[in-house]
Formats: structure tokens, sequence, C-alpha cells
């Protein structure tokens, strides 16, 4: 019945619409291997972490290719989830990123856009940064979720400025590990002028909460963060008022 939901929300309403296969590789591995044995294979065990592999890429493969056939032409985005950083760097070394697991990812995107017209959204927490140039070569269009409490993330006009004609960034509006949980309305308020002003300009953005918003989140900030995005949101981004409100 998939098909016939894309086409009914296609043709019912203005809305993108978003396919999540997940097609995960690093991190089902993790799950069915557990993690600290997954984490010593990708060292010591190489060809165990190649066989997994190939057997979750030619799954998500002929997965995307059925889908994107029967209901590609209703779809604007769809979107890969992998979790490769966290909150303080890379989960394994880049080299074992590039050689293990970012050619899966390229079949992957590969017969998504060979049968359809949508985007490669790559969903990726922590220092996404890191690994930015690997997913452009792969063939990702947009990361999300931009979190921008991890590390490196946090100066997002210098992210803009280094990948935002390769990368459109989807979330990073607010953090919400500590400012919109713990903050005051106002300085949620300050830090979505910061986020817009940074990451808006001339396209390419997405505006969103950084992950979920969790429970405990004061209402009055939820209610700031909106009003605020929603002030601020139409183009041409109003860059020198912007500035002003820093």
């Amino acid at each position: 019945g998939l098909d016939e939901k894309a086409k009914e929300l296609y043709e019912g309403t203005d809305k993108c619409i978003v396919f999540s296969p997940g097609a995960s590789i690093f991190a089902t591995i993790g799950y069915l291997m557990d993690w600290a044995p997954f984490y010593r294979a990708c060292v010591s065990d190489q060809p165990l972490i190649k066989a997994f592999v190939e057997h979750l890429t030619d799954f998500y493969v002929k997965l995307c290719e059925a889908a994107m056939k029967k209901f590609g032409k209703f779809v604007q985005v769809v979107m890969i989830s992998d979790d490769l950083t966290y909150q303080q760097g890379l989960l394994v070394r880049k080299s074992i990123i590039r050689d293990l697991f970012m050619p899966s990812y390229k079949k992957i995107i590969d017969a998504i856009k060979s049968n359809s017209d949508a985007k490669v959204l790559f969903h990726i927490c922590g220092s996404s940064y890191l690994v930015h140039d690997l997913l452009i070569e792969v063939g990702v269009d947009a990361v999300h979720p931009v979190q921008v409490s991890a590390e490196g993330m946090d100066d997002t006009a210098s992210l803009k400025k280094e990948w935002g004609d390769k990368l459109v960034f989807w979330g990073g509006g607010i953090d919400t590990q500590h400012v919109l949980p713990f903050g005051t309305p106002e300085e949620v308020r300050r830090e979505v002028r910061r986020r817009i002003l940074d990451l808006a300009p001339g396209g390419g953005y997405i505006f969103g909460n950084v992950h979920n918003i969790q429970r405990g989140v004061p209402p009055e900030n939820i209610v700031a963060f909106f009003e605020e995005a929603i002030k601020w949101r139409d183009y041409p981004i109003k860059v020198d008022e912007l500035a002003k409100e820093i």
C-alpha cells in the first residue's frame, strides 16, 4: 500500500514526501555482532565485516530498486540512516569508514537515483563534518540532524562556508541538549536567529531542531523556538536584521 499512500500524499498535499528504508549498514552490523566485537572486527577481521556488508548491501539495493520503481515518482527524498560519528568524533578510523562502508552506500544511492529523481538525505549524529567529504563522494545530497552540540559542529557558519555549496543542512536549528531544555526563551530565540543567519542565506537549508524534543523541555521554550523560526523563515533571508539581533 505504500505506492497508493505516496500517490495520495503527492497529489493531495504540498509537502515534501520522504521515504525511509533505513538502509543502515554500520549500525546494523553493530547490533548483530554486539558493539565491542564489531569494533574489534573492523580492525582484526575485515573479511567478516565485508561479508556482512555485502549481504546487507544486496538486500538494501533490491529494496530501494523495487520501492523506487513502484513509487519513486511520488517521492522527493530518500533517507538513509547510519551514525558513523558520535559526540566527540569518529566511531572508527576514517579509512575503515571509507574502505569498508562507503562503497556500500554508493551502491544503495545509485539504486535510488537510477530509478527516481529523489534526493538522498543521510541521517548521521555527532561530529558528522568529519565524513562530509566521503558522503558527498558517494552521492549524498543532504545531512541531518546537524548536531550543533557535538565536537566541531557548533561553528555552523564555517560548516556552511565549507560544505554549503555541496550539501543541504537539515536540522541544526537549536541545541536540544542544553539550550532548548535549560535555556531561557530569549536564549532559545537568540540561538534560532544565529543558526538561521549561519545556515540559511543562499538556500540549501531546511530548518529543524537537532534530534527529537525530549520530555521535560519547558513549553515556553518550544513555543519560542517555533515562533522565532517562523518570524525569519522567508527568503530572501534578512541577513542584516538578523545580524543585529544575535
